[in-house]
């Protein structure tokens, strides 16, 4: 049993190195709006995913944009019987590979998503159209010759309106597959793109773990709820594989440890089941069981980032209650003079107390490399809503702007620019370089870059603690 365990967590989480980086912010967005079902989510992100999980992808994003009844019509399939590929097929989003035969297990290849993806939005009534094929984006590809005949139009199609992109510059690679997580982010941008007013659903929080006395089982595991449905919990070994999955319908559960190893990581999950009406994931909890003292540390970083900038853990809900918490700190700057010299200087930024040690030392570093980049503007907390609506980080003091004119935040995917002017590194010498000290020197103290941490928007000025 484990004994006299309590962990206060924090709020917030985020999904762990199971996703990749890049998959990050489509992953949460796709979890807050339903669309990724369990079979996914208690799988291996990074493995390949089946025809029949990305049938349920198709599904739920299918029912974020109509509403309405479907027919349903007997199945065909002697190989697979489950409710949504029924409904695909009534609707026509899906086909067997023979008459009789699905084949669920077999990995999806990315010539055939595209085929389900076009017709899943075709079906919800959205417009996609193309001209002569050889006058489309999709003809440029080197290898679009090997695209069949039945996947031409909708490969087509999914390439004109960034539904899917190449595999790289010059080829589609039809025949090859994709990951769970490629899968996930490609509908999450689908949805978001052809349905961008879908209903977003409040995903459950881990709040306490402890030892496992009021619960069957030797740690007990307790989240806020969001519904009276039932509730999934996910354990996930340190190679994210589902070692152990159980229901409750309370806010709490009992995990047994007797196959956790010692020293090895494992993620928790808490999941609202699918009559929520969809399944919505908490944000994941890293810990490691140490079996000799009976007892498990909690590795959540963004979780422990948290506890340090945010009383209790809990983000601040207004300037009121965010003012008393920030400081004005003095860090060293170079000057860039107009005939190209350089001069020391000073610059004020107010930032969250917790982060100023930090954010002193960050600036002295990058004043005391041999780069001198300088820096003629610099911004920290200001309590506001960020460029695409949401509220900004910089409200909580955990962000900073250095230069925004010359390191200029936009669309990734187009270059168009939604504050500031330019991104041009080793032209402009206040445009801020990849692998120069100022990002290196951020990274090393766990901040983040916008320049290169998100998928779909660069944010080539600022640098934040909490990832956003």
């Amino acid at each position: 049993m484990v004994t006299a365990l309590t962990f206060m967590l924090a709020a917030q989480t985020v999904f762990g190195a199971e996703t990749s980086d890049w998959a990050k912010e489509d992953y949460q967005a796709a979890n807050e709006r339903g669309l990724i079902p369990l079979s996914i989510a208690v799988n291996n992100l990074k493995d390949n995913i089946t025809r029949v999980e990305f049938c349920n992808l198709a599904v739920n994003m299918y029912d974020t944009m109509y509403q309405g009844e479907v027919q349903l019509f007997d199945c065909p399939f002697t190989d697979c019987e489950e409710d949504f590929v029924v409904k695909a097929y009534s609707l026509g989003i899906v086909s067997g590979k023979s008459p009789t035969v699905f084949c669920p297990f077999d990995p999806i290849t990315r010539q055939e998503m595209a085929k389900i993806l076009v017709n899943t939005l075709e079906i919800a009534g959205k417009e996609l159209t193309v001209s002569d094929i050889k006058s489309e984006k999709v003809y440029s590809y080197a290898d679009f010759s090997q695209v069949d005949g039945w996947a031409a139009d909708a490969f087509a199609k999914a390439i004109k309106y960034e539904i899917m992109s190449g595999f790289s510059e010059s080829e589609l690679k039809p025949h090859e597959n994709a990951t769970r997580e490629q899968a996930v982010a490609i509908v999450s941008r689908s949805e978001a793109k052809f349905q961008p007013d879908a209903a977003v659903y409040t995903k459950p929080t881990i709040v306490n773990m402890s030892d496992g006395d009021d619960v069957s089982g030797d740690l007990s595991v307790s989240w806020d709820k969001t519904s009276e449905d039932e509730y999934i919990v996910i354990v996930k070994d340190e190679d994210y594989n589902c070692i152990d999955i159980s229901a409750s319908v309370i806010n709490r559960a009992g995990i047994s440890t007797e196959n956790f190893d010692v020293g090895k990581k494992y993620t928790i999950t808490v999941a609202v089941s699918e009559s929520y009406p969809k399944a919505i994931y908490s944000d994941p909890v890293e810990v490691r069981y140490n079996q000799e003292e009976k007892k498990f540390e909690v590795l959540s970083t963004r979780g422990e980032k948290y506890k340090r900038v945010f009383p209790n853990g809990v983000p601040f809900k207004s300037k009121a209650e965010a003012d008393p918490y920030m400081v004005n700190v003095e860090v060293p700057i170079w000057h860039l003079n107009s005939d190209g010299t350089k001069t020391p200087s000073k610059a004020t930024l107010t930032v969250n107390e917790n982060l100023a040690d930090d954010v002193l030392q960050i600036f002295t570093e990058i004043f005391e490399s041999g780069e001198q980049f300088p820096i003629k503007a610099v911004g920290g907390y200001t309590w506001r809503n960020s460029a695409v609506g949401r509220l900004s980080e910089h409200s909580y003091g955990t962000c900073i702007d250095i230069n925004p004119d010359e390191n200029y935040y936009c669309y990734a995917n187009t270059g168009v620019a939604i504050t500031g002017s330019f991104w041009r590194p080793y032209e402009n010498p206040y445009s801020i370089p990849e692998n120069g000290s100022v990002v290196q020197t951020f990274a090393k103290y766990g901040w983040a870059w916008g320049g290169n941490a998100w998928t779909r928007l660069r944010d080539y000025m600022h640098f934040t603690y909490l990832g956003n």
